[in-house]
């Protein structure tokens, strides 16, 4: 990460695969940052860098058979089990001083968030997700529903029980259900300009990368979220 200061390293997923990751910040918060499914970690550098200051500790980290992390250690329906990634980078950033964890994607990410969120335990406080749907513009990781290794955020968000936040298009089609879906009584939707999906594409990081007027007022909400919750 170009001009971020922090400690990049491998750590190892559940199953033994070799993933590549970084820290930087401090304080008792970790929160991991999930990409979406064709980012590296490099996408999440400005909001890490913005939460680091204010003092989370962040965790970066690419999937399993992207980029610089290795491939599955087994075939089949491990090599796309990105939720055990998830709990990998969890316990990363616990034993780096994290005592409380915050879980947060973008795009696929936020499924991936999802699926991962019931298996954290306790130090669990939220889960921030940015319009949350996958390439395949649904619910599902994978092509087909049925696709072995497959994550569906819809069921996974149906046994949230944290602290949520979702912030995407109004009325979204694919997070304004998932929203609906999850049961927790402490949810908060936000509606994104257009500015924070620049050129009409993207999930919303925009908000990090601008130094507009409106991005700082959104910068500002999501860590009164964090802050009030973490």
């Amino acid at each position: 990460m170009p001009g971020v200061a922090g400690e990049v390293f491998y750590f190892q997923a559940l199953d033994g695969t070799r993933l590549d990751g970084a820290v930087l910040g401090s304080g008792s918060v970790g929160v991991v940052l999930s990409n979406n499914h064709d980012q590296d970690l490099c996408q999440w550098v400005a909001g890490a860098r913005l939460l680091a200051a204010a003092g989370f500790r962040m965790f970066l980290y690419d999937y399993r058979g992207t980029w610089l992390s290795n491939s599955a250690v087994s075939l089949g329906a491990d090599s796309t089990r990105y939720d055990d990634d998830v709990l990998a980078a969890v316990a990363a950033i616990k034993a780096r001083g994290a005592s409380r964890v915050v879980l947060m994607g973008d795009g696929m990410g936020g499924l991936v968030s999802f699926a991962a969120a019931a298996r954290v335990g306790k130090s669990l406080r939220a889960v921030v997700a940015f319009s949350p749907f996958s390439f395949y513009n649904t619910t599902d990781t994978q092509p087909s529903h049925s696709d072995p290794g497959n994550i569906d955020g819809l069921a996974a968000v149906r046994s949230l029980r944290v602290a949520l936040m979702v912030l995407a298009m109004p009325d979204d089609k694919i997070p304004t259900l998932l929203y609906a879906a999850a049961p927790t009584s402490d949810k908060t939707y936000i509606d994104l300009p257009p500015e924070a999906f620049p050129g009409g594409g993207g999930f919303g990081l925009e908000i990090f990368n601008s130094d507009g007027s409106w991005a700082h007022s959104y910068q500002r909400t999501l860590l009164q979220f964090l802050a009030a919750r973490a």
